[in-house]
């Protein structure tokens, strides 16, 4: 009877470890496999950026170019059919989505990197926009409260000129300064009272020629202190 025991405690042991034995291997196998995924060389795209109500009428999607990418994938959420479904197949990495059915509604958005059928990247994560249903958007900022340069204490109107210069009418200290296109300080163009009605003056003198529009502001302005 012992020696039946024995005997079946053995067959016992053989069959654990043997099982235990396929377990880590089928184990391994699984963690292999789930490293090859995680490794592959195209990379899913970073950085999905969708604007938020900067445009009126559009979102603006972009993403990070991404190392041996030819080509990307942008998909849209799909409130029908509760799907992504594809918008856009691009080499570049930004777009203008302009087919907004309703304003101050959020639209989802991913990408993937796509080479070819066989050749793609997972998905980035997702990320929405929305339009603002203004006519306007914000297409500069430049300037800080105070009083130096670039500052202003109250400012009321602005103007630009032909060739894209930006003048900014300052009620509160009495002056117009003028700034580049990009919003880099040029000059304080005027300093004196009635800089309201300066700011509404500049818009009729360019419609002449920039140089002479110039040199008449300035007498026209000297003539009035």
């Amino acid at each position: 009877m012992f020696r039946s025991l024995s005997l079946l405690a053995t067959c016992c042991l053989f069959f654990s470890c043997f099982f235990f034995s396929s377990c880590e291997k089928e184990g391994i196998t699984k963690i292999d496999t789930l490293r090859i995924i995680d490794t592959l060389d195209i990379d899913r795209p970073i950085n999905l950026k969708a604007t938020k109500g900067v445009y009126g009428s559009r979102i603006t999607v972009s993403w990070t170019p991404m190392p041996l990418a030819q080509k990307y994938q942008l998909f849209k959420f799909n409130d029908v059919t509760q799907k992504y479904v594809l918008l856009k197949e691009l080499t570049d990495t930004t777009f203008d989505d302009s087919v907004i059915s309703k304003s101050l509604t959020k639209n989802f958005y991913k990408v993937r990197t796509y080479n070819s059928a066989t050749s793609f990247s997972r998905f980035s994560d997702a990320d929405f926009g929305y339009t603002s249903a203004s006519s306007y958007y914000k297409a500069l900022t430049f300037g800080s409260e105070g009083s130096g340069a670039s500052q202003f204490n109250f400012n009321m109107h602005i103007e630009v000129d032909k060739t894209g210069n930006i003048y900014v009418s300052d009620e509160g200290l009495n002056r117009v300064l003028k700034f580049s296109s990009t919003g880099s300080f040029i000059e304080q163009f005027y300093s004196g009272s009635a800089a309201r009605a300066v700011a509404f003056l500049v818009m009729e003198i360019i419609s002449q020629p920039v140089h002479k529009a110039i040199v008449m502001f300035k007498y026209l302005i000297r003539t009035n202190n």
